[in-house]
């Protein structure tokens, strides 16, 4: 069974683990996201997947971020119905981390934060969150430092 990507489905491949700090670094595609996208460390991870959704359009965000980057920098694309689309699913699907392949699918964005469902990369439900840190939780104790 393979996962449905939907534009709301982020595909978060762990490429390896900073043994100095006890962190991951990897990369983040999606069928809604132009550019696969490379973070070092959880907490560039959460803020580069609250910028993605922004971009996205999809879930729409319960509160308006502040910024202090330049206007152009820091656009966000309010509620889209159909965000536009710049890769097929069996593109997503091939890419895969060197540590760990995890498919985030988000829900909603509530209460500032994140609600939504971690499958591995065969589809298999590996946990629901209904916030960011519940979402690192899955994150870790689902493979990444198994």
């Amino acid at each position: 069974m393979r996962v449905e990507h939907t534009v709301s489905t982020l595909r978060i491949c762990i490429d390896g683990m900073q043994t100095d700090e006890k962190d991951m670094k990897g990369r983040i595609c999606g069928i809604a996201v132009k550019n696969e996208t490379a973070f070092s460390g959880v907490s560039e991870l959460l803020v580069l997947v609250d910028r993605l959704l922004d971009t996205i359009g999809k879930p729409q965000p319960s509160r308006k971020s502040r910024s202090f980057r330049k206007e152009e920098e820091s656009q966000v694309t309010s509620y889209c119905h159909q965000p536009e689309l710049y890769h097929d699913q069996e593109e997503i699907q091939k890419e895969k981390g060197k540590v760990v392949t995890r498919d985030v699918t988000f829900i909603s964005r509530l209460r500032s934060s994140w609600q939504g469902i971690v499958k591995d990369e065969e589809g298999r439900t590996l946990g629901t969150f209904e916030s960011d840190l519940e979402f690192l939780h899955i994150l870790y104790d689902c493979g990444v430092t198994a």
